[in-house]
């Protein structure tokens, strides 16, 4: 599992618009790395996006997803309540501000 903690984008002017860029970056990095067979239960077992916590995306996220694979995988995204919730996860978006809760992660 990856984490990926992405810092807030103040330059821009809308919450919507960095959320929206956010989005995309977190699919476009799905390419960048090389994932290993191992990180699958099988050849076409979905490649899942978790989010733990108050979603910032709404359906930014589902929208930049939609219709998309990783290789075999179709990419999935899961929205976690609370740390007990999380699953299997390829990467693992937090949005927290506390620190004690993101080392429990």
């Amino acid at each position: 599992m990856m984490v990926i903690a992405m810092p807030s984008l103040r330059s821009q002017s809308s919450p919507a618009l960095e959320y929206q860029l956010k989005a995309v970056f977190l699919y476009n990095f799905t390419h960048f790395v090389d994932w290993p067979a191992d990180a699958f239960d099988s050849q076409y077992s979905p490649f899942v996006i978790g989010i733990v916590g108050n979603d910032p995306f709404r359906s930014y996220l589902d929208e930049a997803v939609a219709n998309e694979r990783l290789g075999s995988h179709i990419i999935r995204v899961e929205r976690y309540a609370n740390v007990q919730d999380i699953k299997e996860c390829h990467i693992l978006f937090i949005r927290s501000n506390d620190p004690g809760e993101v080392a429990q992660i």
